[in-house]
Formats: structure tokens, sequence, C-alpha cells
């Protein structure tokens, strides 16, 4: 028998990413993670971490943007 996986499985991960992508481009660039949290259910570490992590988002002047890729 083979133990359970500990933590999120991806599909639920990915799941929550397009859940939080289409709160964020769809209605409000302005929204903050603890109105995420709220709306989804999970964690504000959760949503951080899709945001930061998985959909490449800042925070910029109140806005969440896609970062920019460095050209060095």
């Amino acid at each position: 028998m083979t133990p359970a996986p500990v933590g999120r499985t991806p599909q639920s991960l990915m799941k929550t990413s397009k859940k939080v992508k289409k709160i964020i481009v769809l209605d409000d660039r302005r929204i903050k993670l603890w109105q995420i949290t709220e709306e989804l259910g999970v964690s504000k570490e959760r949503v951080g971490d899709i945001m930061h992590n998985h959909l490449h988002m800042n925070k910029v002047s109140a806005r969440w943007v896609p970062k920019m890729p460095k050209s060095f």
C-alpha cells in the first residue's frame, strides 16, 4: 500500500490557479489577496504563491500586473 500524497495535488492547484486568474483578469486587477481568499476559501499564502509563482504576477501600484522579463 502506497502512502497518500501530502499537500495539494497538481490538479487541485491548477483548478485554483484558473479560478484566481479568472477573478483577476476578468473582474478587477485592483482586488486584494484577502478578497480572493474569501471568494475561493483558500489561504492567503496559497493565493500569494499562485499569484507570484504560477501566474507570474506582482502587485504594482495597487494593481496585479504580469512580471516583466529581465533582459541582461
